[in-house]
C-alpha cells in the first residue's frame, strides 16, 4: 500500500482463520464482496484512469460461483474499447470460452508446496 502510482482495492472476507488455516466455500456475504468489487472494477476499467488493472483471483469466483462467466467477459471486452487497459485475470480457470477469449494465458502448475505437509499460511503471502 505504500508504493506510489498504486492504488489497491480490497474484496472479499478473510479466508484464513487465527491458525492460519484455508476456509473453504462461499457464504452470502462472500459473494456481496465479489459482486461490489465485480461493480467496482467495472467502473474503474470504464473511467480508462488505469493502464493496467490487476484482478486476483477472480477466475476462482467464476469456479465457485460468485461470479458469473458472463460478468467477467463483460470486464475483457470493456478494457478492449478501445485499448487502453491492460487486464490481468488470476485464479484457477477451467472455462474455455474464457480461455477462449482471453488474448494471453498462462498456466502455472504446482510442484510442492508446504500446505501438504500441514504447514499454515504465511502472513503478507497467502494473506
Amino acid at each position: 500500500r505504500s508504493i506510489s502510482n498504486i492504488d489497491i482495492f480490497s474484496f472479499g472476507l478473510p479466508r484464513f482463520s487465527p491458525g492460519h488455516h484455508f476456509r473453504d466455500g462461499m457464504t452470502d456475504e462472500d459473494i456481496k464482496e465479489a459482486q461490489g468489487g465485480c461493480e467496482l472494477s467495472a467502473k474503474i476499467i470504464g473511467a480508462k484512469t488505469y493502464s493496467v488493472v490487476i484482478l486476483d483471483e477472480i477466475l476462482g469466483l467464476v469456479r465457485l460461483g460468485a461470479l458469473r462467466e458472463e460478468q467477467v467477459c463483460s470486464l475483457m471486452e470493456l478494457s478492449r474499447r478501445p485499448p487502453e487497459t491492460e487486464l490481468i485475470l488470476t485464479g484457477r480457470v477451467d472455462s474455455p470460452s474464457l480461455i477462449q477469449k482471453a488474448d494471453l494465458v498462462t498456466e502455472m502448475r504446482k510442484v510442492k508446496h508446504y500446505f501438504d505437509s500441514g504447514k499454515p499460511a504465511r502472513k503478507g503471502i497467502e494473506y
